[in-house]
């Protein structure tokens, strides 16, 4: 299949690639002109079945979208860590203080 391999060895067991990551090889050689639009016609139509060959074809000429939605998805995850703990601190701060106070008077 135009050099892109769908299964891979994981200690000493043949196993299927993340789907993911076929797409994103078969994005990358066609939009690096390894691969013509004929051949990525067979191979969807490989892989996915004449029904779902237009959907995959869809997926990898907006590949771009897919990775640039990852990329913000994991940004979003260290801010949003980031924040929990912000909050966290605020909320332990607030809670230990009224107790503090509330001693020392």
């Amino acid at each position: 299949m135009v050099g892109i391999s769908t299964r891979e060895v994981h200690n000493g067991i043949v196993e299927l690639r993340q789907v993911s990551d076929i797409l994103g090889d078969l994005a990358a050689q066609y939009q690096a002109g390894a691969i013509s639009a004929e051949q990525m016609s067979i191979v969807l139509e490989q892989l996915g079945g004449q029904r779902q060959a237009d959907i995959l074809a869809a997926m990898i000429q907006n590949w771009h979208l897919y990775e640039d939605a990852m990329k913000n998805f994991e940004d979003g995850q260290g801010s949003a860590a980031r924040e929990a703990q912000r909050t966290a601190y605020i909320n332990r701060s607030f809670s230990v203080n009224p107790i503090a106070q509330g001693c020392a008077a």
